[in-house]
């Protein structure tokens, strides 16, 4: 219920002592009733009374507190409720807190309830030189009023449809109903019984006719093979209600089949509709089904073709959502087909949901051996020294190389460097190691053969030290000599300096790159020594053979600013998942499950990239066509793979900081 009062006129205070004084509370004027509609279904009436208040006697008094006590019903004679009024809210709405006797206060008070009612407004009051408390009050009825002689409300007609034949629930049910009432109309209701149960109001406002189409929406709970009941009901402005019912010829049946939609929810992002992807044994995805039925639902039914998986969800309601996790077995290699249909109770079934043919691929997983060991120090790159059956690590910050065994990857020996090394390689045979040396403008050399194991140094000359020129990058070829290439603060200094090992003689390459400019000046060799590749960036790939001592012409790789990988003759060039022949013509991009320019290496027979793609592990696609054949797992999130010349091996490199590495040596025989 809800009070509101409003003033519309009022006196002040006024003073004088009398003895006593009496004030009477009456209602001079009710304007209404307003009908204020909430919702379609919820309204409230609002009369506007003018109260006065006449005070005899010559004393004064003081205004306190009140109530207004509220009543429905045909003679308005069943209290409902009652709310409470503060002193401070009467006084407000009189505007005054004192009245003398002979005194004559006027105000328009705003009441407002869910129905038509009976107002009593009871104000207290005390006499000032008394302290007596006394009520003054006043009754109003806001709407109509029903006598002896006012008709009842009636439903003169009801009309259903559909009329007859067969209804399914959630079906729309349709009733037409015609009703007057001389009080009023306040009030509609029609309620479904029967086999379910449903009821929609309406709020008629207080007019004298009204001719209502409701619409029901048929529970899914609906039992079939009943009819139902229609029943109409109506309440007048006095509070007086008639029901009138109808039996329509109808049926409850079920004739619509389920619904199901299917989400997949990938590694990243929202749920879609468009189920499948490409995975590896070992991956598993969510699937989630949502079914829904008219009545009800019995049961959601899997199938993964030709997996051979079935299963059966046994489901108890109209709606109903099932997760699946789909884990990949060996069983699912291939292109798989997952299947969806739902069944109600009455054996109807659903559309089948499926994946698309080839939507779903699914990759093996291939488990070779793999050992890992994690080293307290930064490893920048590695070597493979076959004749000792060794991997070598280039510890850049701490200034050492270590030597790890190939059987044990146990760590056998640290070799001091006299400066920080940004690149090192082994030369043809594993009889040295070559190492860059920026710091000292040299080149370390360590005899692989003897121990102890020391750095003797070739100092570079004739370097631009003007423009900051360094060694940046080394690697040794098969024809004794040593290809160096130049870091520095200027463009001049980015050049190619070969030198000879046998003779100790060095030359600056005017041949290399664009007439001796390099650019990025990154450098890779076939395993077997015979060929380099130079990567300079736009306009600067290119080959160079040991044999003939001579570069090729200049290319532009699709990927700039990348180490090649190379397999062991030169024949095939990897720039991530980008393949040349050996004259650096592009072939094709290998499939490595996604985009991107993942860290790779070749087989040494030149037929196979390794890639990385974390955390998945490492990918393996064939060169002839591209095609991703398969995924080996590795304990660990590598950024770096390098391939030995005798195919036996591949290492994976984790360079987590300056002082943790990690490597993986998996065996690929």
């Amino acid at each position: 219920m809800v009070l509101c009062l409003g003033v519309v006129g009022g006196c002040g205070d006024g003073a004088g002592p009398a003895p006593s004084v009496e004030v009477v509370l009456s209602v001079a004027d009710v304007r209404g009733p307003l009908v204020l509609p909430l919702s379609d279904s919820v309204a409230s009436v609002v009369c506007f009374a003018d109260l006065t208040a006449a005070a005899t006697g010559s004393g004064s008094a003081t205004w306190l507190d009140g109530t207004v006590l509220w009543s429905t019903g045909s003679h308005r004679d069943v209290i409902v409720g009652d709310s409470s009024l503060s002193a401070e809210r009467v006084q407000a709405r009189w505007n005054g807190t004192r009245m003398l006797g002979g005194a004559v206060w006027r105000s328009t008070w705003r009441l407002e309830y869910s129905d038509p009612f009976t107002a009593s407004v009871n104000l207290r009051y005390r006499l000032d030189d008394e302290g007596e408390v006394r009520t003054a009050g006043a009754i109003l009825t806001c709407g109509p009023e029903a006598s002896d002689s006012t008709q009842v409300p009636e439903i003169t007609s009801i009309a259903v449809a559909p009329a007859s034949g067969e209804i399914e629930p959630a079906d729309t049910l349709r009733v037409i109903f015609r009703a007057e009432a001389q009080a009023g109309l306040w009030r509609s209701e029609v309620r479904l019984s029967g086999p379910c149960q449903a009821t929609a109001r309406t709020q008629e406002a207080l007019g004298y006719e009204t001719t209502d189409t409701v619409r029901l929406v048929l529970p899914r709970s609906c039992q079939l093979g009943q009819s139902p009941v229609v029943e109409v009901s109506v309440v007048d402005g006095a509070g007086r209600r008639v029901t009138r019912q109808e039996r329509p010829a109808l049926l409850l049946v079920d004739r619509t089949p389920p619904d199901v939609v299917v989400l997949q929810y990938p590694r990243e992002g929202p749920g879609t509709t468009t189920i499948g992807g490409r995975y590896f044994v070992g991956d598993s995805t969510l699937l989630t089904a949502y079914a829904s039925d008219n009545h009800a639902l019995a049961a959601l039914d899997y199938e993964a073709r030709p997996v051979g998986v079935r299963r059966t969800f046994p489901l108890a309601d109209s709606a109903a959502e099932v997760s699946l996790t789909v884990r990949f077995t060996p069983e699912w290699a291939g292109r798989p087909q997952v299947r969806f249909t739902a069944r109600d109770l009455v054996g109807l079934v659903s559309d089948t949901v499926a994946s698309e043919a080839g939507a779903f691929q699914v990759y093996p997983t291939v488990e070779r051996p793999i050992a890992v060991a994690g080293f307290g120090f930064e490893v920048r790159d590695v070597a493979f020294d076959l004749r000792r059956q060794n991997l070598l690590l280039l510890e850049t910050a701490q200034q050492r190389v270590g030597v790890v065994s190939l059987g044990t990857l146990a760590l056998t020996e640290q070799i001091d460097v006299p400066d920080y090394a940004t690149d090192f390689d082994v030369t043809p045979g594993g009889d040295s190691l070559i190492l860059a040396l920026p710091g000292l403008r040299a080149l370390g050399v360590i005899d692989l053969a003897r121990t102890p194991h020391v750095v003797e140094t070739i100092v570079l000359g004739s370097l631009d030290t003007a423009a900051g020129q360094r060694p940046r990058e080394v690697r040794a070829l098969a024809n004794g000599r040593v290809f160096v290439s130049m870091s520095g603060t200027a463009s001049r200094a980015l050049t190619l300096l070969d030198v000879d090992l046998r003779t100790g003689a060095q030359r600056w390459r005017a041949d290399a790159g664009d007439r001796g400019y390099i650019g990025a000046g990154i450098l890779a060799r076939s395993l077997d020594h015979t060929v380099l590749f130079l990567n300079g960036g736009t306009g600067l790939l290119q080959r160079y053979h040991a044999a003939s001592d001579t570069f090729g012409s200049l290319h532009s790789p699709q990927l700039t600013d990348w180490r090649p990988a190379v397999d062991l003759a030169g024949d095939r060039v990897a720039l991530s998942l980008d393949v040349y022949d050996g004259s650096l013509q592009f072939l094709r991009r290998v499939d490595a499950l996604g985009g991107g320019y993942p860290p790779s290496a070749l087989s040494s027979d030149g037929r196979v990239v390794f890639s990385l793609l974390s955390p998945l592990g490492i990918l393996r696609s064939r060169v002839e066509d591209g095609v991703l054949l398969d995924r080996t797992f590795v304990p660990m999130q590598p950024n770096m793979l390098r391939v030995s010349a005798d195919g036996a091996w591949l290492v994976a490199v984790a360079q987590q900081s300056y002082f943790s590495g990690t490597i993986g040596l998996v065996s690929l025989r």
